[in-house]
């Protein structure tokens, strides 16, 4: 088990088994729902 060492397979340190219809556009959906409660937390409570 040298999945630690490093072998290319992307930021992960572990491999992680992930879908592969989900690996590209449900990485960028969540990343884009996570920035999106992070502006409505912190520009949201001011404006609306």
């Amino acid at each position: 088990n040298d999945t630690q060492s490093g072998t290319g397979n992307g930021p992960l340190p572990l491999a992680v088994p992930v879908p592969e219809p989900m690996s590209s556009q449900g990485l960028l959906a969540l990343g884009f729902l996570g920035l999106g409660l992070v502006l409505k937390r912190s520009i949201g409570s001011s404006l609306f």
